[in-house]
């Protein structure tokens, strides 16, 4: 086991709900999160879709026809992609700015490509939860504005629109907050603007309570999905709940890339599946090595994603995998990535 130092991510403390995306985008990969509605077209459909049988089927067949798959690897498949696409912006804004954007399916829009994999998600509202520490509350404004935006010392703030920060409510004749203010920040005053707001749904006391909602919007979102593929192919909960929390472990890692901290977002991880479990029982553990003078963190996924059917090769993380031969993959491929690479 590596020891951890210094594994406390401090949050970047964005503006509004657009500079929160943005400044998580470099952790979500291949993927990416925007605020707003989509067009129509260009393979956008509401998630509401994929709760209807002739959604939920259409896409299947998509994954059943591009990559000639049984109806068990499309589930996997559909399950593993809709789960990173949901979950990858919730977690990355979790650990990265301490804010949780809403996943009801209702405000939430995707896209799918070709093969059926999904690279993009549309938040069409903008209600998040945050702390009582978030700089959107705690920006120095004169106190006739500030009473606007609390409505009560030390209470909940419920279902407010706020602008991005306090700096978008100050008169003419009232400078900015001092940046100084805001060491740890991003985006100030750069990112600040009056058309980039934070619908906030409630603001928290603590990091353990804001966990509790990250867990509860992912499962809340993502169960029903997963209850009507389980008909649809011959495999389990655990299998199911395996590949989205897969999903979890990744995006939980690939915060590195924003944090800079090679353990904080396995720390996080393990903090969230304790939360999380039931159900997400399957959850990945950690390959943890040294590389050329540098700590990293695999993973070794709770269940198979079954695209040895598919590629008739293991993926590195997949549990049928020795731990010597996925070490070297993660080697190899850190190798193959240059400076910043990560082993995920």
């Amino acid at each position: 086991m590596i020891p951890a130092q210094n594994c406390a991510t401090r949050p970047v403390g964005l503006a509004g709900f657009g500079s929160t995306l943005r400044a998580v985008a470099p952790a979500l990969d291949h993927r990416h999160a925007i605020a707003g509605s989509p067009e129509p077209a260009d393979g956008w459909i509401d998630a509401t879709d994929l709760r209807s049988p002739a959604g939920l089927d259409a896409a299947l067949g998509v994954i059943r026809d591009h990559h000639q798959a049984s109806a068990e690897v499309a589930v996997s498949y559909l399950t593993a992609w809709y789960a990173a696409t949901i979950v990858g912006p919730a977690v990355t804004a979790f650990v990265l700015t301490r804010r949780v954007p809403d996943l009801d399916p209702a405000g939430i829009s995707v896209r799918c490509r070709e093969g059926g994999w999904f690279d993009a998600t549309a938040f069409r509202t903008r209600r998040m939860t945050i702390m009582h520490s978030d700089p959107v509350l705690t920006a120095p404004v004169p106190a006739r504005i500030a009473s606007e935006l609390i409505t009560q010392a030390g209470g909940p703030v419920t279902e407010q629109v706020f602008p991005a920060s306090a700096y978008d409510r100050y008169p003419d004749s009232v400078g900015p907050p001092d940046s100084a203010s805001y060491p740890d920040s991003v985006g100030y005053p750069e990112g600040i603007t009056a058309d980039d707001p934070i619908e906030v749904v409630e603001a928290v006391a603590d990091v353990e309570t804001l966990r509790a909602r990250l867990v509860s919007q992912i499962v809340g979102h993502l169960e029903p999905v997963l209850a009507d593929l389980r008909p649809r192919a011959r495999l389990g909960h655990a299998a199911l709940w395996g590949a989205v929390a897969a999903q979890c472990g990744r995006a939980f890692l690939l915060t590195e890339r924003v944090s800079g901290d090679p353990h904080a977002g396995r720390l996080e991880a393990d903090a969230f599946f304790a939360s999380a479990s039931p159900p997400l029982r399957a959850r990945p553990t950690w390959q943890q090595f040294v590389h050329r003078g540098r700590p990293y963190t695999g993973m070794r996924r709770g269940s198979c994603c079954l695209a040895h059917r598919v590629t008739a090769e293991f993926c590195t993380a997949c549990p049928f995998v020795a731990a010597e031969e996925r070490e070297n993959r993660l080697r190899e491929w850190i190798d193959t990535q240059g400076p910043g690479g990560l082993a995920v």
